[in-house]
């Protein structure tokens, strides 16, 4: 009866934290979502929206991230949260009010510091709510958040946008986050360790180390884990063609003849495949570690593998095609499908009590190094190639960024065996 009691609980808090995320997902992309307009309304270079989607929002996200890892371990993770939350909000509601690149800049900046504090903290919590054996799921559910955030904010630039305009939309989600932390105050900070022998029933394990200490551990940790160090490669290869992936709706409507409603078909699309790739990354991930050798890590690789040839496809089909639509489908489940069995992978490879800061490493490699660079690498290539001349800079760019992508799969695989037992 207490199983049954506790495992209730568990997906009750699953389904709040996923709530969560996809607040933090609206968030984030809806500058992706209205880039178009955004450009054009603050007068924006390629490379500048490639700053604003990559390096300036990922490097505060990335760095305090690594602060607020180390936090989750130590402190209440559920009051992090909130206070994440509040100031993530409160700079949404400020960018809409931007002028120019420097005040929308200056805001993304800091709304990394918020959103740095939501997943060290949820993967933290989830490791101990979940047994290992159903992690991989339970990231994978809380990570729809993705999806379902992606794509209700291109639903929100297709729907409301016409007749809102960008800047009442970034408004009205600012005013919604900030309204969210009370809901927060009901729940109650999970103990930690229950599922791995090391039960504490207080936030944190109550030991207080400097950063320096922190980053040897972190050293330490990736030193006595091959697997760990290679995982951590092929998420930065993964996240280069997801970083350039905020170029999709200008190259849709520049180089493939669509118009302002391709958010709305964007939107759906992105909500039903990550949706998939998710929900299959997460389940068929655990189904394969108990039956097949090389664990998640090699599912991965050969998920990954599959899908490729429809993602490289994807920017060459014409639009008029079905199989224009299939290479859509095809890159939304090759993002969506990674996270779950990932960061379980990440969960598995390190100590409990360091689980809160290794999330925060892998997110900084992912984010700062992937998907800023992705951005950035898109925004400059395209405005160089098109400064040459180059008639449709955007397709290349973007199949170099994907041809990158594809560099996961080897690294996955080397991952897998060193995850199998000799």
């Amino acid at each position: 009866m207490h199983h049954k009691a506790l495992s209730l609980r568990s997906y009750w808090i699953l389904f709040f934290l996923l709530l969560l995320n996809i607040l933090n997902m609206l968030d984030r992309t809806l500058l992706i979502a209205f880039g178009p307009q955004i450009i054009d309304d603050l007068d924006l270079s390629d490379t500048q929206y490639g700053l604003l989607t990559g390096f300036v929002f990922n490097t505060f996200y990335c760095f305090f991230g690594l602060l607020m890892g180390t936090l989750a371990d130590r402190v209440n993770r559920v009051r992090l949260i909130a206070f994440g939350l509040i100031i993530w909000s409160g700079l949404t509601a400020v960018s809409g009010a931007a002028k120019n690149f420097f005040q929308i800049g200056l805001a993304r900046l800091f709304i990394g510091i918020g959103e740095s504090v939501m997943t060290p903290s949820a993967i933290s919590i989830m490791a101990d709510l979940f047994p290992n054996e159903k992690r991989g799921a339970a990231a994978g559910i809380y990570y729809l958040g993705i999806p379902f955030g992606a794509g209700g904010a291109f639903f929100i630039a297709g729907i409301l946008g016409p007749t809102w305009g960008w800047r009442n939309c970034f408004y009205l989600l600012g005013a919604i986050g900030i309204s969210a932390t009370l809901f927060l105050l009901a729940l109650r900070d999970p103990p930690r360790g229950v599922w791995d022998g090391d039960f504490q029933e207080k936030s944190g394990d109550g030991s207080k180390h400097s950063f320096k200490e922190v980053l040897i551990n972190i050293v330490e940790i990736l030193k006595g884990s091959r697997a760990l160090i290679w995982i951590l490669l092929g998420s930065i290869a993964i996240h280069i063609p997801i970083g350039a992936g905020a170029f999709n709706m200008i190259w849709m409507q520049s180089e493939r003849g669509f118009d302002e409603s391709v958010a709305i078909l964007y939107g759906v699309y992105s909500t039903i495949f990550m949706t998939i790739g998710m929900l299959s990354g997460g389940l068929l991930s655990d189904v394969y570690t108990r039956h097949f050798r090389g664990g998640r890590a090699r599912f991965l690789a050969l998920f990954m593998l599959a899908l490729t040839p429809f993602t490289v496809g994807f920017r060459f089909w014409d639009p008029e095609s079905i199989f224009f639509y299939v290479g859509l489908s095809a890159i939304l489940i090759f993002g969506g499908a990674f996270f779950g069995p990932a960061f379980s992978l990440v969960q598995d490879l390190c100590p409990p009590r360091s689980r809160g800061v290794m999330t925060a490493v892998a997110l900084v490699a992912m984010n700062f190094l992937g998907v800023g660079s992705g951005a950035l690498i898109l925004g400059m290539s395209s405005d160089i190639m098109r400064e040459m001349g180059v008639s449709e800079p955007y397709t290349y760019a973007l199949l170099a960024c994907d041809l990158i992508g594809a560099l996961t799969i080897p690294c996955f695989y080397i991952a897998s065996v060193y995850t199998e037992p000799h």
